[in-house]
């Protein structure tokens, strides 16, 4: 994955070690290479101890870098300190300043630069100085260009994977109870989290900084909002975010030759593809992609899309989703994402698509998301936290029967102090509030952005709706204006009327039913069976690897999602939804109910699937190429 990496000796004065660092360093920049188009940009002052590479698409490196390799000159009106040097990955909108900009103006501080700087971004500022020296390591305010940092033998090094950090020696890969259980609850871990408790990922808005010997994360932004809003009138606020939504898009919508835009049935890519045909003046240039896994059928994704493409004349490419090869391509998916989420064996065949997308052409994606407040008012901290689907496995009806039963009781105590700790963080905040930021701040950035981080392989990507000058405008909405997403609904049909009021959004998506193609002889089902079949993994000191294959057949007598008590259980949980749907207090409580106990048997098995392929490529395994491709030869050559 493109982005920063690099290493500083905590002790001013003491070296690196040029042989063995450098070294260390292209071997984590061997385990950065997904694709075969990256080129790798190296700055080191091997005496002073600190050396900073940046790797990505050779096409897509645009900010200038210093020179290869030396330290900076001392400038001459202070002679203990040099020149600012700062190191940045992604890009920056053409208004915004750079920081060498910022640097000569007026020497500001790391956190006034980070404040600074509009785009999607990751960077870092050195300065160097004879008797003290300082480095920042820097992400952008929702950390869509993610890095990782650990200590290790009194050296700080970072990268964005934790795969680059496991390449140091003597790190401790004995895997964290708490990240266990909140994955396989959730899906994804909390912001800062790793399966690793010595590595730690820097969230959005933040900054690690190493001065005075120690290292230190401090926030530079906050994402908080009021309950009242900044008290602009209602009307004129709704007015402004239309035309924001629609001036962010053409921020960064610029080239309708080789910009895609990503179209769902949704709200989000429905306002990118509006602003996208008014950026381009004429919709025929406009390029949309769609992908589904079955024939579209209506009110799905797939269909909405093209209804809206073919009213509006833009060119939009359907492209099937299958499950062909899905073994090898979850696992490869997972091996880029560290296994940090179950987008892996959710969406396998995206790394692939994306690599077709590159082939044709294409160097830029939109993509939508957006951060106004989903459904109704939060009962409390603790509930908004779990409505943004952040949980412990200790309150799920059936977590303890995928778990042995030492193990589980240890990711259930440790899972549970860990939330219990995050709602306290948002103790005095007002719930609704607490939703929002939960949200933005681990929800899209533990979750979410790891759609992104693999589109990163082969394109720039921008989320215009979480451009800066969209986060600011939302932190000045009231909780009423936010709630239900009641502002960006009138926004919307007040600046989009082409595609708002005339097609519904998207009742269902397309796709794959996981449930019934685990239950059925596919590819999914094959590649589930095959890892539980494994018996030689350290997964199963801590899963049940016979109650998961208990529970995988169960889903094939029971005929799966089609099978008459999936669907008698669907049906009644859909007309109970609706009988309550008009007492918010039940509604919501009854929505609490569920989403701290239920799972899905396709989630218990993808997630149990993904955990199987972090302990094999990264707990047992080392995180290497050669992990990897050795787990990889084994289930394609499984008899060899």
């Amino acid at each position: 994955m493109p982005g920063l990496f690099g290493m500083l000796t905590l002790e001013p004065g003491a070296p690196l070690n040029r042989e063995s660092h450098s070294a260390l360093l292209d071997e984590m920049a061997d385990r950065l290479q997904h694709v075969g188009l990256e080129k790798m940009q190296l700055w080191a002052d091997w005496q002073s101890g600190v050396a900073v590479a940046r790797i990505g698409p050779a096409e897509l490196l645009h900010p200038s870098w210093p020179a290869e390799e030396g330290p900076s000159e001392p400038r001459s009106s202070d002679s203990d300190r040099g020149t600012p040097l700062f190191f940045l990955d992604g890009v920056l909108h053409p208004d915004s300043p750079t920081p060498q900009d910022l640097i000569r103006e007026a020497d500001p501080s790391d956190a006034e630069i980070a404040r600074r700087l509009e785009g999607f971004w990751s960077g870092v500022c050195y300065r160097p100085g004879a008797r003290e020296r300082r480095l920042s390591v820097l992400v952008d305010r929702r950390s869509q260009r993610q890095l990782f940092w650990i200590v290790q033998d009194g050296i700080l090094y970072f990268a964005p994977e934790v795969k680059a950090l496991l390449a140091v020696p003597g790190i401790d890969r004995s895997p964290d109870p708490a990240a266990l259980g909140v994955f396989f609850a959730s899906g994804f871990l909390l912001a800062d989290q790793t399966f690793f408790p010595a590595v730690r990922r820097l969230e959005g808005g933040t900054l690690l900084t190493v001065a005075d010997h120690e290292p230190r994360v401090e926030r530079y932004a906050d994402y908080r909002f009021t309950v009242e809003g900044d008290g602009t009138p209602y009307p004129e606020i709704c007015a402004l975010l239309g035309e924001r939504m629609r001036e962010v898009v053409a921020r960064n919508y610029t080239d309708p030759g080789r910009d895609l835009v990503f179209l769902s049935g949704g709200k989000d890519s429905r306002i990118i593809l509006a602003s996208a045909v008014g950026a381009a003046g004429d919709a025929s240039k406009v390029r949309a992609v769609s992908w589904t896994s079955n024939d579209p059928q209506p009110g799905s994704d797939v269909f909405i899309a093209q209804q809206l493409a073919s009213d509006l004349g833009v060119d939009l490419q359907v492209i099937r989703r299958t499950t062909d090869g899905y073994h090898s391509k979850s696992l490869r998916l997972t091996y880029v994402l560290d296994g940090l989420t179950d987008v892996g064996a959710f969406h396998g065949e995206e790394l692939h698509l994306m690599s077709e997308l590159e082939e044709q052409g294409a160097r830029k994606v939109l993509r939508g998301d957006q951060c106004f407040t989903r459904g109704r008012s939060m009962l409390s901290p603790a509930y908004a936290i779990l409505r943004m689907c952040i949980r412990s496995t200790s309150g799920l009806a059936d977590g303890r029967s995928s778990w042995r039963s030492g193990a589980y009781e240890k990711i259930c105590t440790a899972g549970d102090a860990l939330l219990e700790a995050l709602a306290a963080e948002y103790a005095d905040i007002q719930e609704d509030n607490t939703g929002d930021e939960v949200y933005f701040r681990h929800r899209l950035q533990g979750y979410l952005n790891s759609a992104v981080y693999f589109k990163l392989l082969y394109f720039d990507h921008r989320n215009p709706l979480l451009d800066e000058r969209m986060l600011r405008l939302i932190q000045r909405l009231s909780i009423a204006a936010r709630r239900e997403q009641k502002v960006l609904n009138e926004a919307g049909a007040l600046e989009f009327p082409e595609v708002w009021g005339k097609y519904p959004f998207a009742e269902r998506s397309n796709l794959e039913d996981f449930v019934d193609l685990l239950a059925k002889d596919t590819p999914v089902r094959r590649a589930v069976r095959a890892e539980l079949d494994d018996r030689d993994s350290a997964a199963w000191d801590f899963l049940d690897r016979e109650a998961l294959i208990h529970r995988l057949e169960s889903l094939r007598s029971s005929g799966g999602s089609a099978g008459w008590r999936s669907k008698l259980k669907k049906a009644v949980k859909n007309t109970v939804a609706k009988a309550v749907y008009d007492i918010p207090a039940i509604d919501v409580r009854l929505r609490g109910h569920y989403l701290r106990r239920e799972t899905r048997d396709d989630e218990v098995l993808l997630r149990a699937l993904t955990l199987k392929h972090v302990f094999d490529l990264f707990v047992t395994g080392d995180g290497s190429r050669a992990a990897y491709e050795s787990k990889l030869a084994r289930l394609e050559h499984p008899h060899d």
